[in-house]
């Protein structure tokens, strides 16, 4: 299957999953591009998923629209449940997901702080489905979350004014995701809302 369809945008949020040495599936929201036939991802050196990578060198990418999947694959990670996958040892996620992609490191790219690992595609088919229509409501929550995340990577080594930045970019993510939201949102929002607060104040108020 061409995933070209599903990646045409240039960069599409997805959720990694990798294994650690101990066979435990790590679930990580990233982005991703496609590079003449190559999958990159481009995770910060001091997460799990550049570890797995550089110890396994395989993964499975699982894309879907669910903002739900991705705010579990984060921060509730216990409730993520999985499938076996054809050709790499890390799982598929059951549920919500519109395309799977299994795929192994063809090369890997020092960049600071940062890796790129252009990944091979070995197999990549469809899965259930996330079956929503577009919700600009579930879109920001994903922005919210991704802003989250590069938070809690980048924390203590970025100044409080980029930490003041990625916060008000969650809280004007959040606004809308409050506005045309509905119960089904209320947890992750008040838990993303929360968590950033807290990392801005246990760097910054000392400033």
């Amino acid at each position: 299957m061409s995933i070209l369809r599903y990646l045409r945008y240039g960069h599409h949020e997805a959720i990694v999953v990798t294994l650690d040495k101990f066979n435990r599936p790590n679930p990580s929201a990233m982005g991703i591009y496609l590079s003449n036939n190559l999958v990159l991802l481009r995770p910060y050196k001091g997460t799990r998923t550049f570890r797995n990578l550089v110890s396994l060198g395989e993964a499975t990418i699982n894309l879907t629209n669910d903002s739900m999947l991705f705010f579990e694959s984060v921060y509730l990670k216990d409730r993520v449940k999985y499938l076996k996958s054809r050709y790499v040892k890390p799982p598929i996620i059951k549920g919500n997901v519109d395309l799977y992609i299994e795929c192994r490191v063809y090369e890997l790219v020092d960049e600071g702080n940062r890796a790129s690992f252009y990944m091979e595609v070995l197999d990549a088919y469809e899965g259930s489905g996330s079956r929503l229509s577009f919700s600009r409501a579930n879109a920001q929550l994903i922005e919210a979350l991704i802003y989250l995340t590069k938070m809690e990577s980048l924390r203590g080594e970025i100044s409080c004014n980029l930490l003041s930045e990625l916060l008000k970019r969650i809280e004007n993510a959040l606004s809308i995701v409050k506005r045309l939201g509905n119960n089904a949102l209320v947890v992750p929002l008040n838990f993303i809302s929360s968590r950033a607060t807290s990392i801005f104040k246990e760097y910054c108020s000392r400033e």
